[in-house]
């Protein structure tokens, strides 16, 4: 007899295996007007997806080279499917590299304003924050055995 999952748990397995369904319901990015809205993917966006969503059901490692074309979005649904990876899977390491440190930084800030803004009940613990990475374990040091988290971060 298998038990029924709850509504929450039902969630948090589409999350977990729907990158696009996950960027749509728990991300949010800064407008050029300085405004937070939901993160909706365009059709560049998408195409992106679309690619990552394959190479993940074939069990291969998603590299993309996307010849970066100005303001489309690939860098924010990029990182947008890293947290998602990261914040939904136990023992994942993620690292951001762009072409210079600055760059490099606000990419990374992309992810923790997505890790602020998602839905409390959602988002995982967090133990660390800081410039240089997010560390999704349990912050209580004394927890940590029986409930450690997630064990996943982004560098």
């Amino acid at each position: 007899m298998t038990e029924s999952l709850t509504n929450v748990e039902k969630i948090k397995l589409r999350l977990r295996n729907d990158v696009e369904y996950f960027i749509e319901t728990q991300l949010h990015i800064r407008t050029k007007k300085r405004l937070l809205q939901q993160l909706i993917p365009n059709k560049a966006q998408k195409k992106i997806l679309t690619a990552i969503e394959y190479l993940r059901q074939q069990g291969k490692p998603v590299r993309i080279i996307i010849l970066k074309a100005r303001q489309v979005g690939s860098s924010t649904i990029s990182e947008g499917a890293i947290y998602q990876d990261t914040t939904t899977h136990e023992n994942v390491s993620s690292l951001v590299i762009a072409h210079n440190t600055e760059s490099t930084q606000n990419l990374f800030r992309i992810s923790k304003l997505f890790w602020d803004t998602q839905n409390p009940k959602i988002r995982p613990m967090k133990r660390i924050s800081n410039k240089l990475e997010l560390i999704f374990e349990n912050p209580n040091a004394k927890l940590r055995d029986d409930d450690p988290g997630l064990r996943s971060y982004i560098r």
